[in-house]
């Protein structure tokens, strides 16, 4: 269950589709658990988002060729 709303929770940056899926979240762990959950999550987040731009690789673009 963790897993689908971290899912949402990144796909759709919060703003979360589907309410059941928050609902079950909610009914399956208690709130410290959930606020743990969320702060690993913007912390893989935020390291992936710096290591990305740390190495280069998010500013690399392939050429197209244009024929």
């Amino acid at each position: 269950m963790a897993l689908a709303w971290v899912r949402d929770f990144a796909l759709f940056r919060g703003d979360f589709p589907d309410q059941d899926v928050v609902k079950e979240f909610e009914a399956n762990y208690t709130e410290q658990e959930r606020r743990d959950i969320l702060a690993v999550v913007t912390v893989m987040g935020f390291a992936n988002r710096f290591m990305n731009t740390t190495t280069g690789e998010v500013l690399t673009l392939r050429e197209v060729d244009s024929k």
